[in-house]
């Protein structure tokens, strides 16, 4: 609700000016031909914790696991982020300019032994005792971050058929993130402990995304047309709030990520 009020005085305020402006101005659309982005990692958190949960065999039968596990954990990127958008934007005839852009941002994250990394216990009757060898990956994590930004922007035309065009954009229209798990290494002996620290990720969620992005676009006018090339800066970050047993396992409530993307951007633009 806090942001449809953001846009809806955003919109208010530059419609006088759209009233005032002689003639429709231009409108463009642009997008990413290529892009390149780092994230951040969960640093190598310490181990000492035990496990003890009970889970089903199949519909009849319940098993009880109690593990002890030592050793140490950490993120690895596995996949860097990329990302796929598209902007549309309405320039005005004396410069200032709004517009929308979508942006998906994908990447991949390995959950892995940083050390080796001791288990030892009991699944049901039968006791246990294996070593996770040092970058065994118990989960992968796909993360997607889908946001919507409010562009705004000054376009200045120069030497006739040049322009530069400034601008931010502010995701006040839509932010949000999710993740899924896959398996890793999927060792047989570790398939317990995995299973239990996959089906955990899965059920932790991604809060409070949120971003800013900068960028500078030059333009060359043909007819009524124009050129466009851009460069843009987005920074991002997001809380990954972890579930009751993941929690304990890793000794923290969230992972903080961010991520840094950078977009070389062409585009198209009509004159009315």
């Amino acid at each position: 609700m806090k942001r449809k009020r953001i846009v809806c005085l955003l919109v208010m305020l530059f419609l006088p000016f759209m009233t005032l402006a002689e003639g429709v101005g231009q409108f463009r659309f642009v997008m990413p031909v290529s892009s390149s982005g780092t994230a951040s990692t969960m640093d190598t958190t310490n181990v000492s914790a035990t496990v003890s949960e009970t889970i089903a065999v199949n519909q009849f039968i319940n098993q009880t696991v109690s593990l002890s596990v030592n050793g140490s954990f950490k993120e690895e990127i596995k996949e860097d982020p990329v990302s796929t958008a598209y902007s549309l934007q309405y320039i005005m005839p004396f410069g200032l300019g709004v517009g929308i852009t979508s942006q998906s941002i994908d990447y991949k994250v390995d959950l892995k032994a940083s050390e080796q990394t001791t288990v030892t216990g009991s699944i049901g009757a039968a006791s246990t005792n294996y070593t996770l060898d040092t970058g065994y990956i118990t989960a992968v994590e796909s993360i997607s971050l889908d946001l919507a930004y409010l562009d705004l922007m000054y376009c200045f035309r120069f030497l006739e058929d040049f322009s530069v065009t400034g601008g931010l954009g502010l995701p006040v229209l839509r932010a949000t993130g999710e993740v899924s798990i896959s398996t890793g290494t999927n060792d047989a002996v570790s398939q317990i402990l995995d299973g239990l620290i996959q089906d955990s990720l899965d059920a932790s969620e991604v809060e409070n995304p949120s971003a800013l992005s900068m960028f500078v676009m030059f333009g060359y006018e043909i007819s009524d047309f124009e050129i466009l090339l851009s460069y843009r800066q987005t920074n991002l970050s997001a809380d990954y709030k972890l579930d009751g047993f993941i929690s304990d396992f890793l000794d923290r409530d969230k992972i903080e990520w961010s991520v840094s993307m950078t977009e070389y951007i062409v585009g198209l633009g009509y004159s009315f």
